[in-house]
C-alpha cells in the first residue's frame, strides 16, 4: 500500500480512498459441523430430514422444524468437546452485543460460532477444501478488523485506531470534503 501511495504523489487532482470492510485471520484448524450435526441426531433418534443446515464458513446454523426438539438437539450438540473448545454457541444476548436482529427463522434456531483461526469444512462456499485465510469470525478479534485509508493533497494526516463499521460513511464524508 505504502508502495502505492508513493506511486501515486505526483497526482495532485484527485483523492484517493481503499477501503477493506474486514480483516483475515489464518486458518489453523477445521471442524466437521455437518457429521457432528448428523451423529448428533443419530443419537437421540431424530430424523436428519426434519432439521435445516447451512454450513457458511465461520457459522454452523441450524432450523428445526418441530420447536420443541431445539434444547433437546442443543443440549446434545454442547456435549460434543470439539464443538466446546472450536467455538460457542451463541446465547440471545450476543445478538444484541454483535448487531444481529434475534430472528431464528432467517438466521437460524441454532447458531454455533468458529472461533477466530477455525473454519467449518466442508462448507457450502469451499467444499472439501479449506482456504488458508478465512473472515466472518466474532468482531472482538485485532484481525477481523477492516482497513480504511484515504489519501489527498487536502486531507489531514490522521490515524485513527478504531472506529465502527457503522461509522466509516461519515468519516470518509469528511475526509473526502463531502459534507
Amino acid at each position: 500500500i505504502k508502495e502505492f501511495i508513493n506511486s501515486i504523489r505526483d497526482i495532485s487532482d484527485c483523492n484517493i480512498m481503499l477501503i477493506g470492510d474486514h480483516g483475515m485471520s489464518t486458518v489453523q484448524s477445521t471442524i466437521d459441523f455437518k457429521k457432528i450435526l448428523d451423529e448428533s441426531l443419530k443419537t437421540l433418534n431424530i430424523d436428519k430430514n426434519s432439521v435445516d443446515l447451512f454450513c457458511d464458513s465461520t457459522l454452523g446454523r441450524v432450523w428445526i422444524e418441530e420447536s420443541e426438539k431445539k434444547d433437546i438437539i442443543l443440549r446434545q450438540l454442547r456435549k460434543c468437546s470439539e464443538l466446546n473448545e472450536k467455538g460457542r454457541f451463541l446465547e440471545k444476548e450476543d445478538y444484541c452485543n454483535l448487531n444481529i436482529p434475534y430472528k431464528p427463522q432467517s438466521y437460524g434456531d441454532i447458531i454455533w460460532l468458529a472461533n477466530n483461526g477455525i473454519m467449518i469444512s466442508p462448507d457450502y462456499f469451499h467444499g472439501p477444501f479449506p482456504t488458508k485465510g478465512m473472515h466472518g469470525y466474532n468482531p472482538d478479534n485485532l484481525e477481523t478488523y477492516g482497513t480504511l485509508i484515504v489519501y489527498g493533497e487536502d486531507i489531514a494526516r490522521e490515524e485513527v485506531e478504531f472506529a465502527h463499521l457503522a461509522d466509516v460513511n461519515s468519516i470518509i464524508k469528511e475526509k473526502m470534503l463531502l459534507n
